[in-house]
């Protein structure tokens, strides 16, 4: 195997000069940072994704002042949160 960068390569280097035992705990503390860092992140971008695939769109072309008018004036005025303040 063959690095692919310099950083691949600079990471082998280092791991190959250390005694077995050390290289299976810094395996285990790059695995442990890349799911961490990496899988976790990819995880979050697809749920992002996933969430927006089922919302739709917005299909409504008329000006966005008479989009907010007709939001406002179709607001049903509620008592749910009086005694919450």
């Amino acid at each position: 195997m063959h690095p692919r960068t310099k950083y691949e390569e600079e990471i082998l280097k280092e791991m190959s000069i250390l005694p077995e035992h050390l290289q299976q705990k810094l395996s285990k503390i790059v695995l442990f940072l890349k799911k961490e860092m990496v899988e976790d992140r990819l995880d979050e971008l697809k749920a992002t994704d996933d969430f927006l695939s089922v919302c739709g769109k917005w299909k409504d072309y008329r000006p966005v002042e008479d989009q907010v008018s007709d939001i406002i004036a179709h607001r049903k005025s509620t008592d749910r949160t009086e005694n919450l303040f």
